[in-house]
């Protein structure tokens, strides 16, 4: 493995804090992280294969790649995703105002501090594959399991012992909404909507009425739909609502395909880069692409009172992979989300983490390491 030429940044040394004891063990265990990262070469390494990776993949977007810096961050952000518990506009406002957290990753430089936007937070925390995700785990596994290294730098004066291993399965929610037939309707119109106001909004429009109204038009069909379950006559109301939203989601589709089109064509003529068009662009054929199948199964469920099974279901637009999960708990007897299954040792540091198939992971799922 080549190692990776930089400059480093000055960082700013962290103020003594004085009580505050919550505080200081927080701090430390931060300290104690970046010095493992750093020190032992675990983050370079892992910045290493996933620019190995991405050229690979990717031969023909070699002047695009990622920089070493924005991996960096993008692990450390993921870090403190997992530590905090925090949202990502949470955490975007904590790590402006948090010197602790700016010094954590390196958002703090002499002419400024530059955090990063909660949209942003959120394409670091699924910027890195599965493998690299094992990986890292191992080499933090490694490098602590050798009494040297656990020594140095874990501040710890015995090794770590792995003859010890709990493991446990666990579901990962989603944030879905219930039911989730004709809703699914509402969020791909929504979706495409805001799509077509950003298109709008850099001047090139495609002749129609307000893109809002079409929004407006689901959201009192989807008032009407939820207090006609018990009014007389429910089942023929709720057929006849449908049809119209089915028909509305068919005007908006063909809306959303002419600006995609217009978009892909003129894009020069806009302030946006490539990358930028082409992200609005996977956002439109992402809704564009599952809307038949979405619409087949509200049909079966309404019209045709048929049941959907499971494995044919869209639960999600955005997570194509979410499941039906039942686990027979008390709080909770059906869930929906993904399967995670982790396993630690006695002192309760990470081993193994394993999830469900083609979803990409975020290192907020995966406590690296509990010190």
């Amino acid at each position: 493995m080549k190692t990776i030429a930089f400059q480093t940044e000055f960082r700013p040394a962290l103020p003594v804090v004085f009580g505050a004891k919550d505080y200081r063990e927080f701090r430390v265990t931060l300290e104690e992280m970046d010095r493992l990262l750093s020190t032992t070469g675990i983050e370079d390494r892992m910045i290493a294969r996933h620019l190995k990776s991405f050229a690979a993949s990717h031969p023909e977007k070699q002047c695009r790649q990622p920089s070493y810096k924005m991996l960096r961050q993008a692990l450390r952000y993921s870090i403190l995703l997992a530590l905090t518990g925090l949202s990502y506009r949470a955490l975007s406002q904590r790590v402006a105002d948090s010197i602790l957290f700016q010094w954590f990753t390196h958002a703090s430089e002499i002419d400024g501090v530059r955090p990063v936007s909660k949209s942003t937070i959120e394409r670091f925390e699924k910027l890195f594959s599965p493998e690299d995700i094992t990986q890292l785990i191992h080499d933090c596994n490694t490098a602590v399991a050798d009494p040297g290294g656990a020594k140095e730098f874990l501040c710890s004066e015995i090794t770590l012992a792995f003859d010890e291993i709990f493991a446990d399965t666990t579901c990962v929610k989603s944030n879905i909404h219930y039911p989730v037939d004709w809703v699914l309707l509402r969020d791909a119109i929504r979706t495409l909507i805001k799509a077509m106001n950003l298109i709008r909004s850099c001047g090139l429009k495609h002749r129609m009425v307000n893109p809002n109204e079409f929004l407006r038009r689901m959201n009192s069909l989807c008032i009407e739909m939820t207090h006609v379950r018990k009014k007389k006559g429910a089942k023929k109301m709720r057929k006849n609502i449908f049809r119209r939203m089915k028909k509305l989601m068919k005007t908006v589709e063909r809306h959303a395909s002419n600006h995609s089109r217009l978009l892909e064509t003129r894009w020069m003529e806009t302030n946006w880069s490539e990358v930028q068009t082409q992200m609005v662009l996977d956002r439109i054929q992402n809704i564009l692409d599952q809307l038949p199948q979405a619409i087949h199964q509200a049909h079966e469920r309404l019209i045709g009172e048929r049941r959907v099974a499971n494995k044919d279901k869209i639960l999600s637009l955005y997570e194509p992979d979410v499941r039906v999960m039942v686990r027979g708990k008390a709080d909770a007897e059906v869930e929906f989300g993904h399967g995670f299954y982790l396993a630690e040792q006695a002192d309760g540091f990470k081993i193994e983490q394993r999830r469900q198939k083609n979803r990409p992971p975020d290192l907020s799922e995966t406590f690296i390491c509990h010190l």
